[in-house]
């Protein structure tokens, strides 16, 4: 059975916690008269925190290797609904 999470699809150990949010990148300051300004960055950007209770040194490195992207070469992560 394939796990439940996958990194340029390689399987992942399933984790033991995980907890999602999306969020508003926003710019914003105060102009001279003291009133708020803000620009709206990127809507709807995706977090995924992963939590493992135990991980091998071995499934930790390939974790941290699989995450590393550039700019141009960013991970692609997929997740099943179970």
């Amino acid at each position: 059975m394939a796990s439940l999470i996958q990194i340029n699809g390689v399987d992942i150990p399933t984790p033991s916690s995980y907890d999602a949010s999306t969020s508003t990148i926003v710019d914003s300051g105060r102009n001279v008269e003291a009133r708020m300004i803000g620009a709206v960055i990127r809507d709807d950007v995706a977090k995924i925190e992963l939590g493992w209770k135990f991980l091998t040194i071995n499934q930790w490195s390939m974790i941290l290797k699989l995450l590393k992207g550039t700019s141009k070469n960013s991970p692609k992560i997929s997740a099943k609904m179970v």
